[in-house]
């Protein structure tokens, strides 16, 4: 926390928000792809969560056009090198009701009286609302998402020093926390506003 201060967050329609920017000069597995960087920050066991940080005023063109190849690319072109990373606080809250998605995915009969749960049970039944809920809480202690807690830690080795690269997630960016192991995808998200508007 002591070396959080607040600092400018550039908006997509140019306009300025000043956030809790937090600073930290560590080893990160990096990388520079074409229109962006990304950065994994490691957690305690096998998760991380990597940054994508489009170029400025690229933002709608790498997320349209991102794939889980673009995330089979980076995780394979990540480096260690010394980093200068500046990253905003960040909370989000979501919730989503999946009625009219899981319809229009062939399932709508579940939704009416002609549904058939009688397999289940013997009443007659059918789905009223389905919900889902995500929470993402990003700070000096780690990432909290949904009911799990993960701490981030640094990589840590004895190296010669390199140049440092400057990393300032100062503009909108995709963020993916996902298990190492088997680069599974356990949540992804984007962030245009730091302060949750």
């Amino acid at each position: 926390e002591a070396f959080t201060r607040d600092d400018s967050f550039n908006l997509l329609d140019g306009t300025q928000v000043t956030v809790p920017m937090m600073n930290l000069q560590e080893n990160f597995l990096y990388t520079a792809g074409d229109g962006y960087q990304a950065i994994q920050l490691p957690y305690w066991g096998d998760m991380s969560m990597l940054v994508f940080l489009p170029d400025a005023g690229q933002f709608d063109t790498f997320e349209q056009a991102m794939s889980t190849q673009t995330l089979s690319d980076t995780l394979a072109n990540l480096t260690p090198q010394d980093i200068s990373l500046a990253m905003p606080r960040f909370e989000y809250e979501f919730s989503v009701g999946l009625n009219d998605i899981l319809s229009a995915l062939g399932m709508p009969i579940a939704f009416t009286d002609d549904a058939d749960f009688s397999g289940m049970a013997d009443a007659p039944l059918s789905i009223s609302d389905v919900l889902h809920k995500a929470y993402i809480k990003v700070d000096e202690s780690g990432t909290e998402a949904a009911a799990a807690t993960a701490v981030v830690v640094g990589i840590t080795s004895v190296q010669v020093p390199q140049e440092v690269t400057v990393m300032r997630i100062d503009r909108p960016f995709i963020y993916v926390i996902y298990d190492q192991r088997t680069n599974t995808l356990l949540f992804m998200g984007r962030v245009l506003n730091p302060q949750g508007e």
